[in-house]
């Protein structure tokens, strides 16, 4: 599991700000994945409540397309961001990006879950710190490790 956090209140990010950061964040790590290997296939769901909706299929999915650099990903940021304020405010909500990778002789489907507050997997028990992005792999086949 890899675990990005903000220091909020070092950066002085007030909540908006915070989550179109971390949407950053989250696109990056696809960007940086895509570079160094083969990604297939995206899928981006939004969620509320609880991020493992998206195993029940209860998200509400978004066109995803993976820029090449993240100076090229503003315009997706802004529609992400307009996707996850329209969930109830009281409620936990993000988004996950599901990809399958090719890395080298590895095949692996990738998690990426990206949090309105980094308070919630803690608060959903997710993990025990604060986080604003989670990647989770999902299962990994090699050929020939």
């Amino acid at each position: 599991m890899l675990i990005a956090k903000l220091f909020r209140p070092r950066a002085g990010l007030r909540p908006r700000s915070a989550r179109r950061v971390a949407l950053y964040l989250g696109l990056g790590l696809v960007i940086a994945i895509s570079k160094v290997g083969k990604v297939e296939g995206i899928k981006a769901c939004v969620w509320r409540r609880h991020p493992a909706v998206l195993y029940i299929g209860k998200c509400r999915e978004v066109e995803v397309a993976i820029p090449n650099a993240l100076d090229e990903a503003d315009n997706l940021v802004e529609a992400l961001a307009k996707e996850i304020d329209k969930e109830p405010l009281n409620l936990s909500r993000g988004v996950t990006l599901s990809l399958e990778a090719v890395l080298g002789p590895a095949e692996l489907g990738i998690d990426i879950g990206i949090y309105s507050d980094e308070k919630v997997p803690r608060a959903l028990g997710i993990t025990a710190e604060l986080a604003a992005v989670l990647a989770e792999p999902r299962g990994i086949s090699a050929t020939s490790l």
